[in-house]
């Protein structure tokens, strides 16, 4: 990133906006931290530095261990739309999850 900004003409000065969605979530604070923390380095070392100028996540998978207990809920019982998987899929899912197939 830093390099691009260094010797493309087009991007220097120019705002920056990164977004991402889904695993997005997990990369582009990574990607906006890095930059901000940079910052300093950059200007000391006499380059320009990125203007980070926003950040965007959308639909974001930031941790699987937590969302995975909510799969069974979105797949089985969302009440807004019908089932998606088949009954045995639902039982499996849900002994997994919650230890029991008492439906």
């Amino acid at each position: 990133m830093f390099m691009f900004f260094e010797h493309g003409t087009k991007p220097q000065g120019r705002a920056l906006h990164r977004a991402g969605e889904s695993y997005g979530g997990r990369y582009i604070p990574v990607f906006a931290a890095t930059i901000y923390h940079k910052h300093a380095q950059l200007v000391e070392a006499g380059v320009a530095p990125i203007d980070l100028t926003s950040i965007m996540i959308g639909n974001v998978c930031a941790d699987f261990a937590t969302m995975f207990l909510s799969y069974y809920d979105a797949q089985c019982i969302d009440p807004t739309f019908p089932p998606v998987r088949s009954i045995s899929y639902v039982e499996g899912l849900f002994t997994m999850i919650r230890g029991d197939v008492t439906l």
